[in-house]
């Protein structure tokens, strides 16, 4: 039986049970607003999914609707919101430079590896 079903039953015996007298209203639950969500459920489109994933031991991994554990994933996944490139200052490298005996190596390495990574993070 499809959700779909499960709520046209559910919808179908509580318009029942209301015209018959049957529902009781104690105050747990308002019968308006739960048919008005089953008619809004069932008016909208069967929803086709985004993709398909399963579990592996170590994480989640994407997969074929066919593949044996397939999941489906029916939102988007959002994707975390990009940091502002955070870079070292003249000043903080060559603070680090005078812990080292070979300062003004570690000065030139720091200052490369700088601008490598400006460039990755930049292009």
């Amino acid at each position: 039986m499809t959700d779909k079903e499960v709520m046209q039953m559910a919808l179908d015996t509580m318009l029942a049970a209301i015209k018959a007298g049957d529902w009781k209203v104690d105050g747990a639950c308002d019968p308006d607003y739960v048919l008005e969500a089953l008619r809004t459920a069932l008016a909208q489109g069967e929803q086709e999914p985004f993709g398909y994933f399963k579990a592996e031991p170590f994480g989640w991994t994407d997969c074929a609707e066919t593949d044996e554990g397939a999941i489906p994933l029916y939102e988007r996944p959002v994707a975390p919101p990009q940091r502002e490139w955070q870079g070292l200052t003249d000043e903080e490298i060559r603070n680090e430079a005078k812990n080292h005996v070979f300062d003004e190596s570690f000065f030139s390495g720091a200052i490369w590896a700088r601008g490598k990574m400006m460039g990755k993070n930049y292009d």
